[in-house]
């Protein structure tokens, strides 16, 4: 009787594969407009609008960049009678910066988190009507993503044009960023909900590009597109991201989007801040993973078994799964010379291969990890 010889199975071997862990941080990314809704005052025969593009209301209160505190914004005075048409002005407004209760280095005024209660100026000038100063009283509470705004428009010590009262938002948003720490770049993704809203959504891809001079503290953001929650492509460029020296466990910078609200006809609510925390320092150096060196972990070894039945072999191959193996095999252990009988990757951690039964002499597998 012919007996076939079925083979020794080589217990499988690593190629010195690393494997570097998806991680987790923190995101919370702000836009440095505010907006305002319409605003009425107490007689409702007039009615103040803000907008901060040429065509149409946006409601914008937007960054002049004069000072860390400039913001204007383009008005719209409404007659609610009907009697004549709107009259066009401007404003400039000092925004209220300096509270930061929670010393994070960020105004609490962005913080919806932290509550707001204070007074700032400016100036005014309706085209052909009145010029003069801008008293604000601005009121939020804590937790809340809306507030109050009043703005009372004077003509001198003793006369008011008008005061109105407006609903303002600040537009935040937070959640996890996934990322993969790399040694010369961090890649990852991002998942944000609007705070207060949070069906509104904002995500998608990061790269972050260490710079050679200082890898752990200085890393360039990757111009990319995310989407919103009607699926709408929101582009942003390329900008510099620092670790905060105070707040180490903290990156911040610009994150500029071409254009915030493609609702509206012309690019605006553009200017935003993206800050990430990342409280974890696997190896305790004071750098956080997300810009350190990554550690490399080793792959989990292989295993194999066989098994024959009376029509074939049966292989499992028990490993990491989503992980790439070679399976190979030899008929002469001496010779040292084996060859690729396929390659596959894992999709179960106990994964069955079916074999012909092997003819004309011995037959030897192993399975590498590249």
């Amino acid at each position: 009787m012919k007996k076939t010889w079925i083979g020794v199975v080589v217990v499988a071997g690593l190629l010195g594969a690393t494997s570097a862990a998806l991680a987790q941080a923190q995101a919370r990314a702000w836009c440095s407009s505010v907006r305002f809704h319409r605003g009425t005052e107490p007689f409702d025969s007039h009615s103040l609008d803000l907008t901060g593009i040429k065509f149409g209301i946006n409601g914008e209160l937007f960054p002049t960049y004069e000072s860390a505190t400039a913001y204007g914004s383009y008005l719209s005075l409404n007659d609610e009678w009907g009697l004549y048409d709107p009259i066009p002005g401007w404003m400039r407004l000092e925004v209220p910066l300096t509270a930061d209760a929670d010393e994070n280095g960020w105004p609490d005024f962005f913080e919806v988190n932290q509550a707001v209660n204070t007074t700032s100026t400016g100036i005014f000038d309706f085209a052909g009507l009145s010029s003069g100063t801008v008293q604000a009283a601005w009121s939020r509470g804590a937790g809340s993503h809306t507030g109050t705004c009043t703005l009372d428009f004077r003509i001198n010590a003793f006369q008011s044009l008008g005061v109105f009262t407006h609903t303002f938002e600040i537009i935040e948003y937070t959640g996890p960023l996934t990322y993969t720490p790399g040694k010369n770049e961090v890649t990852g993704h991002v998942l944000l909900q609007r705070t207060g809203m949070p069906e509104n959504t904002l995500g998608g891809p990061v790269v972050f590009v260490k710079r050679p001079l200082q890898p752990h503290n200085e890393l360039l953001l990757q111009a990319g597109t995310w989407t919103n929650e009607y699926s709408q492509s929101l582009t942003y460029t390329a900008s510099e991201f620092l670790r905060d020296p105070y707040a180490p466990t903290n990156y911040y910078g610009y994150l500029d989007l071409t254009d915030g609200d493609l609702n509206t006809a012309e690019p605006d609510y553009y200017d935003w801040i993206l800050s990430i925390d990342d409280p974890t320092d696997t190896d305790g150096d004071g750098v956080p993973d997300f810009s350190d060196d990554p550690e490399p972990s080793v792959v989990r070894r292989p295993h194999l078994t066989l098994q024959r039945t009376p029509g074939e072999l049966r292989l499992t191959l028990s490993g990491d799964v989503g992980r790439l193996y070679h399976l190979l095999e030899s008929t002469d252990l001496a010779a040292g010379v084996w060859t690729t009988n396929r390659s596959l990757t894992l999709t179960n951690d106990l994964q069955t291969i079916a074999l012909p039964l092997p003819t004309g002499g011995p037959r030897f597998w192993q399975v590498v990890v590249p």
